[in-house]
C-alpha cells in the first residue's frame, strides 16, 4: 500500500515531464489528490473501529496453517481444537499424529 502511494505521484510526475497532454496530466493529479487522503482516511478510520484484540492480525507475518496448527496445539478446550477439522487437510500436516492421539483421546 505504500508503495502504491508513493508511486503513483512519481509516475504522474514522470508522465508529465515525457507527454504533453495536460489535461490527461491534470486528471490524473486530481485524482491522487482525492485518491491518497481517502485511503489514509479509510485506513485510520478502519483500524479505530476494530476491536483490538484484533489488531495483532494486520501485523503478523504467521500464515493460515500456522494459525491453524498453533490453535490446535494450544487449545483450551476440546471445542477449539475440532475446529481444526473444517480447514483443509493441508493444514493437517505436520500435525497429525497429534491430531489421531487427541481423537482417540476423545
Amino acid at each position: 500500500l505504500v508503495v502504491a502511494i508513493v508511486s503513483l505521484p512519481v509516475a504522474v510526475k514522470i508522465n508529465e515531464n515525457m507527454v504533453n497532454d495536460k489535461v490527461a496530466i491534470s486528471l490524473a493529479w486530481k485524482v491522487i489528490w482525492i485518491l491518497i487522503p481517502t485511503v489514509l482516511l479509510s485506513l485510520v478510520i478502519f483500524f479505530n473501529i476494530i476491536e483490538s484484540k484484533y489488531f495483532g492480525t494486520f501485523i503478523s507475518r504467521q500464515t493460515g496453517k500456522e494459525f491453524a496448527q498453533e490453535l490446535f496445539k494450544n487449545g483450551k478446550d476440546n471445542a477449539a481444537k475440532a475446529n481444526i477439522f473444517w480447514n483443509t487437510g493441508k493444514y493437517w500436516v505436520g500435525i497429525e499424529d497429534d491430531m489421531k492421539l487427541w481423537v482417540q483421546e476423545n
